[in-house]
């Protein structure tokens, strides 16, 4: 799984989860581990999805755009990345 197996030396062990930080760069830190990013990923342009989905529905938008388009496009979008997430097949 995600487990670590860090040796005695506290030192040494520091070190080692310091490396570790400094491979995953960035985005690891902000998705998480490669175990867990692609949901992480798809539960961030979800929420993005979302609110956008709540300004074109509340938001005061000119009047020569298609809401009722854009609103099909982003729940369109919104139910694919649900599929997405909750669809994957589970490896074991």
């Amino acid at each position: 799984m995600n487990e670590i197996k860090l040796p005695e030396n506290e030192n040494l062990a520091m070190e080692m989860i310091k490396a570790q930080e400094r491979e995953r760069g960035l985005v690891g830190r902000l998705f998480g581990t490669r175990e867990h990013a692609p949901t992480n990923i798809g539960a961030t342009v979800l929420i993005s999805l979302s609110v956008l989905l709540c300004v074109v529905l509340f938001g005061t938008l000119p009047t020569d755009v298609n809401r009722g388009g854009l609103i099909t496009s982003l729940l369109s979008a919104i139910t694919f990345v649900i599929g997405l997430i909750f669809g994957r097949e589970v490896k074991m």
